[in-house]
């Protein structure tokens, strides 16, 4: 047995055993835990050579282990890139969804669920819209939805779950009531010296408003005038409708693009739960519409703000509300959460509304509002899934 020692101090064994005829075939030992090799035979390399085999060994290992390492590198890249291809073959999924790494166990994976066929297509636009509405096996989208109460959805806050006589008295209150940021009363705004709706100055003008029936009735899209002389000329109207400054203000409150809006916000699906779609007004242009027929053309999509309203006299002197619309609609949710539509390839879908609600006549005359829905909110949603 040999021993080997350094300037440092550090003390290692080196053990020899001898072949059958008497060489030392391998020395092997150890030097601080680190294993030694001297090598075959009793001739045992300088200091020199030791050292630049090392050297020499070290450059080996580290152009082995880059050599590796690209390689690794390399053929993950290439199993990425034929995972995205076969995603975008797929429309979205794709053959490479098979191969992707696993995500690690602290780190929850999430990805959309994948909509190939029409049928699964057909299921994620139903799934979205309001309950009421059909798609058969065509792709021909039909059936209306009939607003009775607000879904339960703690985003409308007050108006989650309330009727829709409740909710649209609540809204039209509020506007007859106005407070600033802080929470202060402030004035209503006043056309031809009579007070209205703030929301009503900005509506009044492009209203397409039709008072009483007959030679007789008042045709706001017939009027002449325009902006703030057609606001005057409406107030003017009303008031000879109704012969009272304080019904004119009260109608301001429920004949506005803030009030009807409600239609639009107060879908439920079958659970229950609100559908939220994403309006196109028009602002950006016309829009594609597939018929059910499947034949397409370009629409101009316009804000329920401009739907016809057609206000009419009871025999007891209560004022009847009628409005109507039609309104595109282009994808579900709204904003930055909004997707376009499954199945309908950038198409708009049609949905028609209608509803007819009472104004207590004695009640507006004294400044006072009581709605009564006499014709729920009824949607009839018309359009075709792509072929």
């Amino acid at each position: 047995m040999s021993k080997i020692s350094n300037q440092g101090g550090n003390v290692g064994q080196i053990d020899s055993m001898r072949g059958a005829q008497g060489v030392e075939r391998a020395n092997v030992g150890s030097v601080n835990g680190m294993r030694v090799e001297v090598g075959e035979g009793t001739r045992q390399p300088s200091r020199a050579g030791e050292t630049l085999n090392a050297v020499k060994n070290f450059f080996k290992d580290l152009r082995s282990g880059f050599h590796d390492a690209f390689a690794t590198l390399k053929d993950k890249v290439r199993t990425a890139y034929q995972d995205f291809q076969g995603w975008r073959a797929a429309g979205g999924g794709g053959a490479g969804a098979a191969q992707q790494a696993q995500a690690p166990a602290n780190v929850q994976a999430v990805q959309a669920p994948l909509v190939q066929t029409f049928d699964e297509k057909r299921a994620a636009l139903l799934e979205g819209l309001p309950s009421g509405v059909a798609i058969d096996n065509q792709g021909v989208i039909s059936g209306s939805h009939v607003v009775q109460a607000f879904p339960n959805d703690p985003l409308l806050g007050s108006q989650a779950g309330q009727s829709l006589d409740d909710t649209l008295e609540e809204t039209g209150n509020s506007q007859l009531n106005p407070v600033n940021k802080q929470g202060q009363p402030v004035s209503l705004a006043t056309i031809a010296g009579i007070p209205v709706s703030s929301q009503s100055v900005k509506d009044f003008y492009r209203l397409d408003l039709t008072l009483g029936t007959g030679n007789g009735a008042y045709k706001s899209a017939s009027d002449p005038t325009t902006n703030n002389d057609r606001n005057e000329s409406v107030v003017r109207n009303l008031k000879n409708f109704t012969g009272s400054d304080e019904a004119v203000t009260v109608l301001s409150s429920v004949v506005n693009q803030q009030f009807s809006r409600l239609f639009t916000d107060s879908w439920s699906k079958s659970d229950g739960s609100r559908s939220v779609c994403q309006v196109e007004q028009g602002k950006l242009g016309p829009v594609n519409y597939r018929a059910p027929d499947g034949s397409e053309s370009m629409v101009q999509p316009g804000g329920i703000g401009t739907a016809p309203v057609h206000i009419t006299q009871t025999q007891n002197g209560d004022f009847k509300v009628e409005i109507s619309w039609d309104m595109y609609y282009s994808g579900l949710g709204r904003g930055h959460g909004k997707t376009d539509f499954p199945g309908m390839d950038g198409s708009v879908m049609k949905a028609s509304g209608h509803i007819e609600f009472v104004v207590d006549g004695a009640a507006a005359r004294a400044g006072q509002l009581d709605v009564t829905v006499t014709q729920p909110a009824t949607i009839t949603f018309e359009g075709k899934m792509a072929a």
